[in-house]
């Protein structure tokens, strides 16, 4: 739906100053779009979710010696949870960010 109106500028006086305002409003239906978000992002979240737990198998096939092979409690058990959680950031970060990125720039 377009608006507008019209004024005649012949009839003016010279030098004559005059206002003009405009307004845009733009709607689109973003329904079937947002459903589409929905299984994406369950899609990317179940990537992350592997690439996490490869990640995490990766790390303790790495670092395995005598005393890592049984987290004992304490620090040791401490650590490996924060380890676990920093990972798991990290690994979030991989996957979303650039899944954001090509949101961003196809909306």
């Amino acid at each position: 739906m377009i608006q507008y109106t019209e004024m005649d500028v012949k009839n003016l006086p010279l030098r004559t100053f005059t206002e003009i305002s405009y307004k845009v409003e733009y709607n689109m239906m973003t329904t079937k779009f947002w459903a589409g978000i929905r299984v994406t992002v369950g899609f990317v979240s179940s990537l992350a979710l592997l690439i996490w737990a490869f990640r995490i198998y990766t790390w303790r096939n790495r670092n395995r010696s005598p005393s890592t092979l049984s987290i004992q409690a304490g620090t040791d058990q401490i650590f490996f949870i924060i380890h676990l959680l920093m990972i798991g950031f990290h690994t979030i970060v991989l996957t979303f960010v650039p899944f954001l990125f090509c949101l961003c720039t196809f909306w």
